[in-house]
């Protein structure tokens, strides 16, 4: 094949001109890639970030629930009498939701009151392992768990209201903090509790708003309520100021065991004998954390079950 010198072939150039646009094309889509790549990193790490944090594993915790439309629900104006029963219809309805609780995350233990509800998780050998202690999953879980059950409880007893628990969860570095929190926990359940019912025995002047509770110590309400009510609120509704401990026991219990006896052929019927078998059952005591701090912290939050 002959040619001449310094002859250039125009396909040559057309082959150039498609690699630069193919290059250029090329070009784009990578920096495009690489920009949705790293975006998508990065949004993930920041959920990571914020939503997979874990527990410690070998320091206690509490998780928190509470509910703002249940506390509105519980300062509403009422009589005495009214309010108190009132109260202890939701005290019963939260040792309800504390059985239910005891038996799908399996505290330690659970401390009611009013419009709040602390679930204490003590570690063991293994550490906590409750959403292999998932912080977001354990909140999220139990705060929707609670508010579904709630709102079926009050439904029950006629009540219309809507029911939203949120979440807190705190952990400790040292472990009987863990009951210094539950008592200031019941020192607000105290203060709450005399309040509202100092507005109730006083009901007529606070609904004309002529009364109120601003710069008036506790001690004092408590006893112009016992005084004009002529009882002793502490031993006569203990349970509404020291608010609902919830524990898992352990007990034993004699039972009768059917035996049949067969002898050369015959079997005897009607037989018994008397066995010890173990059972365990959720209760709910009324009490001071603060009374003898160093059993309570060894039987309420060290232990798991209590024996009986």
């Amino acid at each position: 094949m002959f040619y001449k010198e310094n002859t250039v072939f125009e396909p040559l150039s057309i082959s150039n001109s498609l690699i630069n646009n193919l290059r250029e094309m090329f070009y784009k889509i990578t920096i495009k890639n690489d920009i949705d790549s790293n975006l998508d990193l990065r949004m993930r790490k920041l959920v990571t970030t914020y939503n997979n944090r874990k527990c410690h594993g070998f320091q206690p915790f509490v998780i928190s629930l509470k509910c703002k439309s249940l506390m509105k629900y519980i300062n509403g104006l009422k009589t005495f009498e009214k309010k108190t029963k009132q109260l202890n219809e939701l005290q019963d309805m939260m040792f309800e939701a504390g059985k239910m609780l005891y038996a799908k995350y399996d505290p330690h233990l659970i401390y009611t009151f009013q419009n709040e509800i602390n679930l204490v998780y003590n570690y063991n050998d293994q550490g906590n392992y409750i959403y292999d202690g998932n912080i977001n999953k354990m909140l999220t879980s139990i705060t929707s768990y609670v508010s579904v059950f709630f709102t079926k409880c009050l439904m029950k007893h006629n009540i219309d209201l809507d029911v939203n628990f949120f979440g807190q969860f705190v952990e400790f570095k040292t472990d009987y903090e863990i009951l210094n929190y539950l008592i200031w926990r019941q020192m607000d359940c105290k203060r709450n509790t005399i309040s509202l019912l100092y507005k109730c025995v006083n009901f007529e002047d606070f609904l004309s708003m002529t009364e109120s509770i601003d710069n008036m110590s506790i001690e004092n309400m408590l006893f112009d309520i016992n005084q004009k009510l002529d009882k002793k609120i502490e031993c006569d509704y203990k349970n509404l100021l020291t608010g609902n401990v919830i524990k898992k026991y352990m007990f034993q219990k004699l039972v009768k065991q059917s035996v049949c006896n067969c002898n050369e052929d015959k079997i005897n019927e009607g037989l018994s004998k008397d066995i010890i078998v173990t059972r365990k059952s959720v209760g709910v005591e009324h009490f001071s954390f603060s009374d003898n701090f160093k059993d309570n912290f060894q039987k309420y939050i060290v232990e798991k079950l209590i024996s009986l």
